[in-house]
């Protein structure tokens, strides 16, 4: 009878037992669950992360540019040569949300060269940035690089700001102001017509089967 009543009573905590430790079990793996719904809902949020101001058109320059220099976007691209005056290279960069930068290098007549760059995000351009250099002969052996640098920064096809810097680099100096040392000007924004155009223009060769023997 002692026997049973023991058997009895040990069958009964063990019960117990295994019914809280399944309670905690339970309890945890709800917390592992809101965690990573928690998780996935911040990435969602960065995925689909919404351009407001400068400050978030900076970071997304920056992030562009990170994915950029590590090979993390695919790339295509092609030449031109416009009767030997100026020639070119036009590479579209894009990722799972679609077109991401554009990058336009030329030079013409062997005294200017240019870099201009598109960055794009849901198919609106967002930033873009001019790096012209004309050169010259100075003084023996010595050459003179004049370089304006264009930033514009849009907001649903429209200018919120637009900056210029003017700095010149001597062969002959070694007390040349780095880039970054020159201030930026605020401009009127005159010329986005002129950049929304180009932009246009490139965006017509993406995915184009066939490429353009001179762009204009």
């Amino acid at each position: 009878m002692k026997t049973r009543l023991y058997f009895l009573i040990f069958c009964i905590l063990f019960s117990c037992g295994e019914s809280s430790l399944s309670d905690s079990e339970q309890e945890t793996d709800r917390n592992a669950q809101t965690d990573s719904t928690a998780e996935l809902a911040i990435g969602s949020s960065d995925t689909s992360r919404q351009l407001k101001n400068i400050e978030d058109i900076r970071k997304e320059y920056s992030r562009v540019i990170s994915m950029a220099e590590k090979n993390s976007l695919d790339s295509s691209f092609f030449n031109y040569d416009c009767y030997g005056e100026k020639k070119g290279r036009v590479v579209f960069f894009s990722d799972e949300e679609g077109l991401r930068l554009i990058r336009h290098t030329y030079n013409e007549y062997s005294h200017f060269s240019a870099t201009d760059e598109y960055f794009v995000k849901d198919s609106s351009l967002f930033f873009a940035f001019y790096h012209h250099v004309s050169w010259r002969f100075e003084g023996e052996g010595e050459t003179r690089d004049d370089v304006t640098e264009k930033r514009f920064y849009l907001l649903h096809g429209k200018a919120l700001k637009c900056l210029e810097k003017k700095f010149t680099v001597k062969s002959s100096s070694s007390g040349n102001l780095q880039p970054e040392m020159v201030a930026n000007k605020e401009t009127d924004c005159s010329s986005l017509e002129a950049v929304l155009d180009k932009f246009d223009l490139l965006t017509k060769y993406k995915g184009s089967a066939t490429a353009p023997s001179c762009l204009e």
